[in-house]
C-alpha cells in the first residue's frame, strides 16, 4: 500500500536537494492504473526501469512496483506509440526525516511535491514545510493525477 500526500507548487523550494533524475514515464492502461517508467540519474548516469501497477484512491492505494529490462521498457514504450511524460525529478531529506520528492512535468507545465507516510495518521497530522511556494493540495482531486494528465494531454 502506498500512503501519500500530493501538492501542487509554483516553483521548487530553495532547499538541497540530495538526487536529480531524469523520469519519462508513460501509460499501458489508465483503469486500471499500469505504466511504464524510466528514471535517469544525473549524478551517475544509471537508470532504472519500472512497471507499475496502481489502485484507485487518494490518501491511501495499492501500489506494485517491479524493476524492468531496459529492452522491456522500450518495447512497451514502442507500444503505447505516444510521447511520454518527462520529468526533472529531485529529492530532499527533510530535517523531519521524511523524504520529498519534486516532479517539474513536461518542461514547467506544472510542479508538484509527493510525500509518503507509513500510516494514515502520520499523513493527516502532516503540515507542509514550504508555505511560499505552495498553490494547493491535491491529494483527494483526482484531476491533478498524473494518469488524468496523461489522458488530457496524449489522450
Amino acid at each position: 500500500m502506498e500512503i501519500e500526500r500530493q501538492f501542487l507548487i509554483k516553483e521548487l523550494p530553495k532547499i538541497i536537494y540530495y538526487d536529480h533524475c531524469y523520469v519519462e514515464q508513460g501509460y499501458v492502461s489508465t483503469n486500471p492504473e499500469v505504466r511504464i517508467r524510466a528514471k535517469e540519474n544525473l549524478a551517475s548516469g544509471a537508470t532504472d526501469f519500472k512497471l507499475t501497477i496502481k489502485g484507485n484512491g487518494d490518501l491511501t492505494r495499492f501500489e506494485s512496483e517491479e524493476m524492468i529490462t531496459a529492452r522491456f521498457y522500450q518495447d512497451v514504450r514502442d507500444f503505447i506509440g505516444k510521447p511520454l511524460i518527462v520529468k526533472d525529478f529531485f529529492q530532499h531529506m527533510g530535517e523531519d526525516g521524511r523524504n520529498y520528492e519534486f516532479s517539474v512535468v513536461d518542461n514547467g507545465a506544472f510542479i508538484y511535491a509527493e510525500v509518503e507516510f507509513k500510516s494514515e495518521e502520520e499523513a493527516n497530522a502532516f503540515d507542509w514545510p514550504w508555505p511560499e511556494v505552495l498553490i494547493e493540495e491535491v491529494t483527494y482531486n483526482p484531476s491533478w493525477k498524473m494518469k488524468e494528465y496523461w489522458k488530457r494531454t496524449r489522450g
